[in-house]
């Protein structure tokens, strides 16, 4: 249930640890500025295209820097053995992470019907 967050402790994706409170800072800090770049496009329109790309010049490291900063430098994460033993069994499986937390809202609070029992 997502009413106690931290059952997991160190673990758990909403723990207030240092680590997770920097990924919701910088969260918030990307969803102001994307919103506003999203925001102005109409208006860069009447800008000189240099103007214009020195816009896009400036915004698009600093955004890529921000994500950069809470999703690491690599593009696959592999999973701590002492966590997820490998199995042989396993081994032609992939697995894709999708946010466990909004997708579980989703499911639960926005389709309860999911949830429900059915008759077959």
């Amino acid at each position: 249930m997502p009413l106690s967050p931290t059952d997991s402790g160190d673990l758990d994706e909403l723990s207030w640890t240092a680590a997770n409170l920097w990924c919701v800072f910088v969260h918030a800090v990307l969803v102001g500025l994307q919103g506003s770049f999203l925001l102005s496009l109409p208006f860069l329109a009447m800008l000189p295209f240099w103007a214009v790309l020195t816009i896009f010049g400036l915004f698009i490291p600093l955004n890529n820097a921000l994500c950069a900063s809470i999703n690491g430098e690599g593009v696959e994460f592999w999973s701590d053995p002492a966590y997820a033993p490998a199995r042989p069994e396993h081994a032609h499986e992939r697995w894709i992470f999708i946010n466990g937390v909004a997708v579980g809202c989703v499911l639960v609070y926005l389709c309860p019907q999911i949830n429900k029992p059915r008759r077959v």
